[in-house]
């Protein structure tokens, strides 16, 4: 049964928290830190699983237990020692790659309720939760974490690009991230454009993330791209809601996580290629 409520504990205050209102709080990122079981006498530590491929969800901590007597207690199955890579490698993203990551990720977002539970079952077809895993040991792996990064060629001995991982708001975002290529989801809040350097601004309240278009985005872009942000900005100037659905690297600037995008392919705007967006815009009476 999928645990509704957990307990937000925090110096001497304790809250009860239901996945219904969790994603609507300011301070999410530190409930999140601070999550424990809501049964009477049991400490185990909880997460928050945002909304992805599957719905939202609490679930207990890794390697934490319940006390016995509580309604989520579970016996773990004895584990192998986890099998240890031997290296860790990047491996960069082709732009096919990332079209059909932005196809999917627009996808899910626009799901309905009743497309979301007939895919849900049939992932559960397909799929039989397990609450614990065994590890086989006997090979080892190589670790290949997605990149957009320019100056990163493809791998060569694993030919087939890494999973991307999305996220369907920057609340979703954490510093496990850092240093991959994600897919993200979000409203757009503000637009600032300079010389060769475009910050889009993503979130609402105050949970914001920048995503920055810099050198690496100009240098292949098309010449009139500045133009197509210009327009952007109009259309949000013209409080027009939109949004931002784009695939980049994950990194920390003044202490805060952000994107990088380097590809103009790698960005739509209100689910459209930034092009076809500025067009469209533009052209209101086209058909």
């Amino acid at each position: 049964m999928r645990i509704q409520k957990v307990l937000y504990k925090r110096d001497d205050s304790i809250e009860e928290i239901n996945l219904n209102e969790i994603e609507s709080r300011d301070d999410i990122e530190l409930i999140k830190r601070n999550l424990f079981c809501a049964f009477g006498g049991c400490s185990a530590k909880m997460e928050y699983v945002p909304r992805g491929v599957r719905v939202a969800h609490f679930r207990t901590w890794p390697k934490v237990d319940h006390t016995e007597d509580c309604k989520d207690f579970f016996k773990r199955e004895e584990k192998r020692k986890s099998k240890k890579n031997l290296a860790t490698t990047s491996a960069r993203l082709t732009d096919k790659h990332i079209s059909n990551v932005l196809k999917n990720l627009i996808k899910y977002t626009n799901e309905t309720e009743e497309q979301k539970r007939l895919r849900l079952e049939k992932q559960r077809k397909r799929y039989k939760e397990k609450k614990s895993q065994i590890v086989d040991t006997t090979t080892n792996s190589l670790n290949v974490l997605p990149t957009t990064d320019k100056s990163i060629s493809g791998n060569v001995e694993n030919p087939k690009e890494p999973p991307v991982k999305k996220r369907y708001s920057i609340s979703d975002l954490n510093e496990e991230d850092l240093n991959t290529a994600i897919a993200i989801h979000d409203n757009i809040l503000s637009i600032k454009i300079e010389v060769n350097r475009v910050v889009i601004l993503l979130g609402k309240d105050k949970l914001k993330l920048n995503v920055f278009f810099e050198e690496d985005f100009f240098a292949t872009a098309a010449k009139n791209i500045m133009n197509m942000f210009e327009v952007v900005n109009d259309a949000l100037e013209q409080k027009q809601q939109l949004t931002l659905d784009c695939v980049g690297n994950v990194e920390k600037r003044n202490d805060d996580l952000s994107i990088v995008v380097t590809g103009q392919n790698h960005i739509r705007i209100n689910q459209k290629t930034i092009e076809r967006f500025t067009f469209e815009y533009s052209n209101p009476n086209y058909k």
